[in-house]
């Protein structure tokens, strides 16, 4: 469901796909263990959307809103790709 990238200035982002888009959300220079939490937590609360268990706002961040929980709704650092 989605995916961590390391990239070259040891910064983390998160990559994932939501109704046929693809997504990126920057996740900034943290450690490894706090990455696969990040991971797992998108994964469950994209997977309450699915399910429509979640609901997506339409002016929300998808990024924030899935790492968040579907409680912050603003911010910068979401990429559509």
């Amino acid at each position: 469901m989605a995916s961590l990238e390391r990239r070259y200035d040891g910064r983390y982002r998160i990559v994932f796909c939501c109704q046929g888009r693809k997504y990126s959300h920057s996740l900034g220079k943290v450690s490894d263990c706090e990455t696969r939490s990040c991971k797992d937590r998108l994964e469950e609360n994209l997977r309450f959307v699915e399910r429509g268990l979640l609901e997506v706002q339409m002016d929300a961040n998808l990024g924030f809103f899935l790492l968040s929980g579907g409680k912050l709704n603003a911010g910068v650092g979401i990429h559509r790709h």
